[in-house]
């Protein structure tokens, strides 16, 4: 009696393309954990984000390959009464901060970063982290990893769309990309994306200064990715601004 071969798992191209993504965004998740903790540079802020990614990325890929198991039901039953939490959250937080004073400064605070942070989002990038307020105004790190948006569909193969993707329209309003792998696009560090990237900021918080970047090394190339800038917005203002501006918007989506 011959041994049996054990069955492969088959893929539409969609379920493909999202495994693959999820995969390779927990494969650089683990990759910056591991780097933080043996550089003895994992702070608590980015230890909580980063389990939170490792747990997003594999209870997508595990749908997408059809692994249907009771840890990726917890995950995804913890997150969903998260996600219902942090609406409500969110929601106090702005009504406190349309009526702050100095005991409300902590609440105006928070929502003045998670508007930056949803605004960045819709620029096409992932994160906005360590911030921080002080006397020279807002402090933060803004994150340049573009792998989720020329993914970004449920079904990203077979998925047709008038309206051209995220990724295309960067590249046509000039910023430079470089295929990494079979379906990473990441942006190159060159004088031309730094550039675009400061008008962009700054076209929507003109007292921003930025302090450093930060780049990685293409693997198997000469090249370099832009990882990450930080910058200082001196004028709080602005914040006040994008956080009433970002209001309306959310407004306009649900009426």
């Amino acid at each position: 009696m011959g041994i049996q071969k054990e069955k492969l798992v088959v893929l539409s191209e969609d379920n493909k393309a999202v495994a693959l993504r999820n995969l390779n965004q927990l494969y650089h998740a683990v990759g910056d954990m591991y780097n933080r903790v043996k550089n003895n540079q994992l702070d608590e802020n980015m230890r909580d984000t980063l389990f939170f990614l490792f747990e997003d990325y594999v209870s997508e890929a595990s749908k997408a390959i059809g692994y249907d198991s009771e840890a990726t039901k917890r995950i995804d039953e913890r997150y969903a009464d998260i996600r219902k939490a942090n609406n409500t959250i969110r929601e106090l937080e702005e009504k406190l901060a349309n009526n702050t004073q100095v005991g409300g400064m902590t609440k105006l605070m928070s929502a003045m970063h998670m508007a930056v942070y949803d605004w960045w989002k819709k620029q096409g990038f992932n994160l906005v982290t360590d911030d921080s307020f002080g006397f020279y105004g807002y402090k933060a790190r803004f994150c340049l990893d573009t792998r989720s948006i020329s993914f970004i569909a449920r079904n990203p193969v077979t998925q047709k769309s008038n309206n051209k993707s995220k990724l295309e329209q960067m590249i046509e309003n000039g910023f430079e990309f470089v295929l990494e792998s079979e379906d990473e696009y990441v942006l190159l560090d060159t004088e031309n994306n730094r550039q675009k990237i400061t008008n962009l900021v700054k076209s929507k918080f003109p007292s921003l200064d930025i302090s450093c970047w930060k780049n990685w090394r293409i693997h198997n190339s000469d090249k370099f990715r832009l990882r990450d800038f930080e910058c200082y917005i001196r004028n709080l203002s602005e914040l006040k601004q994008l956080m009433d501006e970002m209001k309306e918007i959310k407004k306009e989506v649900f009426t």
